[in-house]
């Protein structure tokens, strides 16, 4: 059974996620080896793969929250190579982002 966050996620339910990282649950929790981010990347690729417009509202949130981009886990690459590998470019973008701000500041 996935964990209420993970469950939260496989629902796209910001709301309902947002409060168990309130309530207290690790940003970069595992199940079987896939952390938050690592899931949402899968949900939002399966959602655009099936039609709908690209969207990384979790993604984006989970980094927001802190969650580590560049950390693989034992069964699964790191969340940004996970990313490219499904062509999520829009997470890989906002795993920059979120790492290296620096680098995307207009001068």
């Amino acid at each position: 059974m996935l964990p209420p966050a993970h469950q939260a996620v496989e629902a796209y339910d910001l709301d309902r996620l947002r409060i168990h990282l309130d309530l207290g649950d690790n940003v970069d929790t595992q199940h079987h080896g896939r952390t938050l981010l690592h899931h949402a990347i899968d949900i939002e690729h399966a959602r655009h793969s099936s039609g709908e417009p690209l969207n990384a509202t979790i993604t984006a949130f989970l980094l927001a929250r802190g969650a580590n981009g560049h950390r693989p886990t034992p069964r699964f690459p790191s969340p940004i190579a996970h990313a490219a590998d499904l062509g999520h470019w829009l997470a890989v973008e906002l795993i920059r982002a979120a790492t290296h701000p620096d680098l995307h500041q207009i001068n």
